[in-house]
């Protein structure tokens, strides 16, 4: 189980790499969809992030991610 604490963590690191390096963006239609549906604009999706709080979680990451947060691969 995720703990607020691995939340803020997270999200701490997260915020830290995203002023280090640029998030690129894959332009997929069901990102668009996705941006569309929460009714973000494209050129707010870096401000939606970097406003994010421990109280926004709402549960993951799964394993999988974690591994892929820790390691950086998916293998």
């Amino acid at each position: 189980m995720t703990t607020p604490q691995d939340v803020s963590a997270f999200l701490n690191e997260f915020k830290a790499k995203m002023n280090d390096y640029s998030i690129v963006y894959i332009q997929r239609d069901k990102n668009f969809q996705a941006l569309a549906d929460l009714d973000i604009l494209a050129n707010d999706r870096t401000r939606y992030l970097q406003s994010l709080e421990v109280e926004n979680y709402y549960k993951g990451p799964t394993l999988i991610m974690k591994d892929v947060l820790t390691t950086g691969s998916l293998v």
